[in-house]
């Protein structure tokens, strides 16, 4: 598997995502790999409604241009960035 971006990045471009769409001017809190996206409870959970956890998707998918396959289950951010790397051969390099 080539890794397209590093596990840093990716989650600093999560985190700004995740900014943008929630309104926050800030988030005080860390984003890692196990990071809940929905139907979490816990602190390393963000229980995202399900408008804000497709406005995330469609988000990461402009960011790394590539288009989900909603088939597929995305519940952490490790998900989403497993799902990346197994994709790169549909996503454009950086």
């Amino acid at each position: 598997m080539l890794e397209i971006v590093s596990v840093d990045q990716f989650l600093s471009d999560i985190k700004e995502i995740l900014q943008k769409i929630l309104f926050f001017e800030k988030l005080d809190f860390s984003i890692s790999l196990d990071t809940i996206l929905v139907g979490g409870l816990g602190p390393e959970s963000l229980d995202l409604s399900s408008i804000d956890y497709v406005d995330f998707l469609a988000a990461v998918e402009k960011k790394y241009c590539f288009v989900y396959d909603f088939d597929v289950q995305i519940r952490t951010v490790g998900d989403i960035y497993k799902y990346i790397q197994t994709h790169d051969d549909k996503i454009r390099k950086h």
